[in-house]
């Protein structure tokens, strides 16, 4: 199978370029194909037998193919549609990063999906602005905590930016004591004495023993004739000798003991993780995917700088950090070499309770080995995972609800996670905030109270009976953000909020009544019946615009600012990239704050 995109349009019109398919794709690619946000693009697809139908999945998007000009079965081809202008339309228009297709060929009630590889979509300076905006923002809210799971789209809680600025200071803390103290160690270090058999000069061995004796019977090269009786070795027919060297035992001082071996351990562990922050700092990989071309902007580029400008002042800070601990440990292997370093937690011996410095060393190193390290993955890891811009405003969308659910009420439990729900209480209610939860159709094994109740074909519909199974890979629904709205413990009502990086029209006239479908006449609570409206009381579509509006689809007074609400509220709701702050009484805030009260004063 052959997948192949021309561009339409601007100065690369008439390039053509293969994407690979199926399992030529690796997900580690040290480069990708490109494509400019404002490109026409054209798709011929060539495959291996015929099918009934061919289309192209890219996100929620399904682009249809027809058959080749040239009416060959196995061709087919997908061109843009006009614009009013005249011109073609651009797929990837006001969009910036990574995006994958997914082929399905459809034939005799069977479908196939191949998955392409990726391919980099250039943005305009304006879309860049954007999504720095967007950036900004969720770094200030969560302290650079971004940290992905399977979606492009999903981050970890646990704050990695708060644990790596304790760790650093601890790190710092640690190598300054450690130097003070390690130059105390040096004078006076705890050391063993052995006894060793070694060649000696034999005038400085005047009473051999049985060893010696044994050896020197083996090497008699070495005796000479003397007549100093307080020099000889040996009297044999009364004749004296001496031996010119001889084996003979020693007493050593070896600094190989335990206690030194702990002390080199716990300065290398102190190396070791100074080394991964600093690779963990760095923003590597990234360099090696940025795409260029005059005017646009790549993804990754821009994330570059973005790292650096998050992490550059700690990068500073620990390579002085760890300077100074190589040269320590320069200085602990010119006086205290050591076999091996202990890297665990150590026992306190006599000897170490005996010499304070010691004492105090060891203790340093039992808090540093029972402190927690850092948890989720490496910021330059976390802002891969960020790839494309549809995936940044959802995560901005969402970050922006939890700053409001977090200034409403107290938090009701302390969760690991941002993909778990975070839990705030309300006055009488109790809130929960979803990221990406799934909702499994009606007859799936893992399929909760809340539950997917819609059918999506007409296939479904007629063999649709009570008890049916549903354990397709599918047989869900994943809306960006809900929230769950609860009252002495009873779910009363659901909040869903999808994010769309889209025009404000689009976002109207197509997500918004796409969305209502699916979750206000699709999800339901299995374990009771919902009253005025089913549960799913608002669906509320949001966009990026330069300022904050509501479009109600309910007209006035039955808007959601209305006398008379009408129930669902539904909408799209913009979200103003320009400030973080809540201006305005039609922003996100003030919708959200209106929602909560119609809830409050609900019977």
């Amino acid at each position: 199978m052959q997948f192949e995109v021309e561009v339409l349009n601007g100065a690369r019109q008439g390039m053509r370029f293969d994407l690979t398919l199926g399992d030529e794709v690796h997900e580690e690619t040290a480069s990708m194909p490109y494509v400019l946000e404002t490109e026409a693009l054209a798709f011929f697809v060539r495959v291996e037998r015929a099918c009934d139908r061919l289309s192209l999945v890219l996100g929620e998007r399904l682009l249809t193919f027809t058959q080749g000009r040239n009416s060959n079965a196995l061709e087919f081809e997908w061109y843009p549609p006009y614009r009013e202008n005249g011109t073609r339309d651009a797929l990837f228009f006001n969009y910036f990063g990574v995006a994958k297709f997914t082929l399905q060929l459809e034939s005799d009630e069977c479908i196939e999906r191949f998955d392409t590889g990726p391919v980099e979509v250039l943005a305009r300076n304006r879309t860049a602005k954007q999504a720095g905006q967007m950036v900004n923002f969720i770094l200030a809210e969560t302290e650079s905590d971004l940290t992905c799971e399977e979606s492009a789209t999903r981050f970890q809680g646990a704050s990695y930016g708060e644990q790596q600025s304790q760790l650093v200071e601890r790190i710092l803390t640690n190598a300054s004591k450690l130097e003070v103290l390690a130059s105390q160690v040096f004078i006076r270090p705890i050391r063993t004495l052995t006894t060793d058999m070694a060649l000696q000069q034999g005038a400085d061995v005047y009473a051999p023993g049985d060893q010696s004796l044994a050896w020197l019977m083996d090497n008699l090269s070495v005796l000479e004739e003397t007549d100093d009786n307080s020099q000889s070795h040996l009297h044999l027919d009364g004749r004296m000798y001496c031996a010119t060297e001889l084996l003979a035992p020693t007493v050593r001082e070896y600094t190989d003991t335990y206690e030194n071996q702990v002390l080199t351990g716990y300065l290398d562990s102190l190396l070791g993780v100074t080394a991964d922050l600093l690779k963990h700092c760095a923003p590597f990989g990234l360099s090696r995917l940025q795409n260029a071309h005059e005017g646009y902007l790549s993804f990754f580029a821009c994330m570059e700088v973005w790292i650096h400008q998050v992490n550059s002042q700690q990068m500073v800070v620990l390579k002085a950090c760890q300077e100074r601990l190589l040269l320590l440990r320069q200085q602990f292997m010119k006086r205290l070499p050591v076999s091996i370093g202990v890297n665990a937690l150590p026992k306190i011996t006599a000897k170490v309770r005996g010499n304070q410095h010691y004492l105090t060393l060891f203790k340093m190193a039992i808090d540093w080995y029972q402190q927690p390290r850092l948890d989720g993955k490496p910021p330059q890891q976390q802002f891969l995972a960020i790839n494309s811009m549809p995936g940044l405003f959802e995560y901005y969308a969402f970050i922006r609800i939890r700053r409001w659910l977090l200034a409403k009420g107290q938090q009701e439990d302390q969760g690991s996670d941002l993909s778990h729900p975070l839990h705030i209480k309300v006055n009488n209610l109790s809130l929960s905030l979803n990221y990406e939860p799934v909702y499994w159709m009606v007859g799936h094994s893992q399929a909760g109270n809340i539950v997917n109740t819609e059918n999506r074909s007409v296939s479904e519909a007629r063999n649709n009976y009570v008890g049916r199974i549903r354990e397709w890979e599918f047989a869900r629904r994943e809306p960006d953000i809900t929230l769950e709205v609860r009252r002495n413990g009873q779910l009363i009502g659901l909040l869903v909020l999808d994010a769309k990086f889209t025009t404000r029209e689009q976002a109207f006239n197509q997500y918004l009544p796409e969305c209502t479908m699916k979750y206000v006449h699709g999800i339901t609570n299995s374990a009771a019946v919902s009253a005025n409206g089913g549960l799913v009381k608002a669906m509320i579509i949001l966009y990026a615009h330069s300022h904050d509006e509501l479009l109600d689809f309910h007209t006035a007074p039955f808007d959601a600012y209305g006398d008379q609400v009408q129930i669902p509220v539904l909408g799209a709701q913009s979200l103003s990239l320009e400030t973080s702050e809540a201006y305005g009484s039609r922003c996100i805030e003030s919708l959200l704050d209106r929602l909560l009260t119609l809830f409050a004063y609900a019977a």
